[in-house]
């Protein structure tokens, strides 16, 4: 008989106007999946509108709407219920702030409302550079510990997850608009260019190489040109390349320092900073503008005066209005680097013509080179996905019984960049692992169970979440069986088995869940656990005493434990891996 229905997301965390579909399953009272329910949905206390099919849009109010959207079944004379709470973000803006803002002092990514409310801190130590992901779920920025140690992350828009991308003296990482790559600058060749890999790190690709001193990448909205600053003509100017880094051009005549260049959400225009009215501000200090030209340099034209210094402007997401942190109505004193001669920066707005000037903040921080951030995403969701609290399971086999259900599935893999593990999840010859495992590697070959080798080729890849599918040609293998993050709850036995450290003899670990986690900024659930994690261990089976799969062992670590992807969160993107895609959102 059914006796409770879950939903999921138990919240749904979007923007205004955004759209988030939701999903239900029915189970009986002792978890298991009840298939053939239908369901009702509605809004019960405000947020926005849903429809039949549980596709529900927000509303123009922000705010928590707790327990407003429902879904009900019935079966025969049984109804039962489950609501969901959905949090109707604001627009937003990423800052830098700090009290004194000198590169040796402390600088801070925080996120406020677009009004200049209710800021709060992201970053827990250091932090520049922010640049927001296009599903607004995640900021990418980097940390320097000092001026030649900078290192690129990715953090959640709640300060979660805080996640490393690349560590070679890099900087200024700027999130292309389909969420696939980042550009930025390094110095690792010696002297700073511009770079771009994959939001994995994978095909890390060179763009400019010259004497000069290239940074601050910005794309454009198609994707298809970078905007960046060079000194290559003895003073920092704009210039554009094609995405690939052919085609660099300066964009205008070599009379002035510009800075932070920023394209138009349509592409036509281009926003950046410059020195080229040479007034002079109360402390001596060259007043800087904010200019904005045509994407083929021409139609040059100021939006700020000349009366304040004005930098590190960007566009709201609507090319409506312009952002920026500006001098006006703060005090100065003499510096001359013009991130350090304010003491308190405030943020400032106008049109895209330059009028309506309007003030974001006034306190004692400096807040500086805002970014807005799109509107937050929806995640993806299925009803495979959700899991079944207090689900009841079948009497545990021994270890010993549950390791042979698994262990002739699990494989080794080997490239030339190190090895790893993997498992065989159909017997055509898939296999399942880590994106990590296979990124930028140009030979693949996978040892099975009795040492036959065979060539691997990467069928899919999810770079946010850390899985791909390796294809072997091969009939009749042993493939592992699927269970369920239901299945299991704090303190169940599950074990780990894998080729460790790229050794040819199996490795079994044997630990307890210690906790289930939800990374939402990637959509991702986690199982927790005290089972050793080996190097070399990643992409192995997490499975239960029952034999079953349950999630794949990555190389993440959270509080000192180690953790597996989810079966759950598999069986979201399993299809569109074996289909050959690869996911980059």
């Amino acid at each position: 008989d059914l006796s409770q229905v879950v939903v999921a997301p138990i919240l749904a965390d979007i923007g205004m106007e955004i759209a988030q579909q939701f999903v239900a399953a029915g189970a009986d009272q002792y978890g298991n999946r009840i298939s053939g329910l239908k369901f009702t949905w509605r809004v019960d206390k405000g947020g926005g509108i849903i429809n039949s099919r549980g596709f529900f849009t927000a509303g123009v109010k922000p705010g928590i709407y707790n327990n407003t959207v429902e879904a009900s079944a019935v079966q025969g004379d049984i109804t039962v219920s489950q609501t969901a709470t959905v949090n109707v973000q604001p627009d937003r803006i990423a800052v830098i702030a700090g009290r004194n803002l000198t590169y040796e002092g402390e600088r801070e990514i925080f996120v406020m409302h677009a009004d200049g409310s209710n800021k709060r801190q992201l970053t827990s130590v250091f932090g520049d550079w922010p640049s927001w992901s296009p599903d607004g779920r995640r900021v990418s920025y980097h940390y320097c510990s000092d001026v030649d140690a900078c290192s690129i992350y990715f953090i959640n828009d709640d300060g979660s997850w805080d996640t490393l991308l690349e560590d070679a003296h890099s900087m200024d990482p700027a999130w292309s608009p389909d969420g696939s790559k980042i550009a930025f600058r390094s110095d690792r060749a010696g002297n700073a260019d511009i770079y771009v890999s994959d939001i994995d790190a994978g095909n890390l690709t060179r763009l400019t190489d010259n004497p000069a001193q290239d940074r601050s990448p910005a794309w454009a909205p198609d994707g298809r040109k970078i905007a960046f600053i060079s000194n290559r003509d003895g003073v920092d100017q704009v210039y554009v390349m094609d995405a690939d880094g052919k085609n660099q051009r300066r964009m205008l005549p070599n009379n002035s320092t510009q800075a932070s260049p920023n394209w138009s959400p349509d592409g036509k225009e281009i926003l950046f900073q410059s020195d080229r009215s040479a007034q002079k501000g109360p402390a001596g200090q060259t007043n800087w503008q904010i200019y904005v030209m045509a994407s083929n340099g021409s139609g040059l034209r100021s939006l700020t005066s000349s009366n304040f210094s004005s930098l590190c402007p960007s566009w709201t997401p609507d090319g409506a209005k312009v952002i920026f942190h500006s001098t006006r109505g703060s005090k100065t004193r003499e510096s001359t680097e013009p991130e350090e001669r304010a003491t308190g920066y405030e943020l400032y707005t106008v049109d895209r013509k330059g009028r309506n000037l309007t003030r974001l903040t006034n306190n004692s921080d400096s807040d500086v080179c805002p970014r807005w951030a799109p509107r937050k995403s929806g995640v993806e969701v299925a009803e495979e996905s959700i899991v079944i609290p207090n689900r009841s399971t079948f009497g545990a086999m021994t270890v010993q019984e549950a390791s042979r259900r698994v262990s002739a599935a699990v494989v080794r893999i080997d490239t030339r960049l190190g090895a790893a593990s993997g498992f065989i999840i159909d017997p055509g010859g898939l296999i399942l692992t880590n994106n990590h495992v296979v990124v930028d590697a140009e030979e693949i070959t996978v040892f099975i169970e009795d040492g036959t080798r065979y060539t691997g080729t990467v069928q899919g890849r999810d770079l946010v979440r850390d899985l791909a599918v390796i294809k072997i040609e091969a009939s009749d293998l042993p493939a592992v069986g699927f269970g369920d993050v239901s299945s299991v709850s704090l303190g169940s036995g599950v074990l780990a088995i894998g080729y460790p450290l790229g050794n040819s003899g199996l490795t079994l670990t044997r630990g307890s869940v210690s906790g289930i986690k939800f990374n939402p900024g990637s959509n991702i659930i986690y199982i927790q656990t005290d089972a050793t994690m080996n190097e070399g261990g990643s992409g192995a089976p997490l499975f239960n005493l029952q034999g079953e799969v349950i999630g794949v062992v990555t190389n993440v670590i959270f509080d000192d434990f180690g953790l597996a992807i989810s079966v759950n969160t598999i069986r979201l993107y399993l299809d569109r891996l074996v289909e050959g895609e690869v996911i980059t959102s």
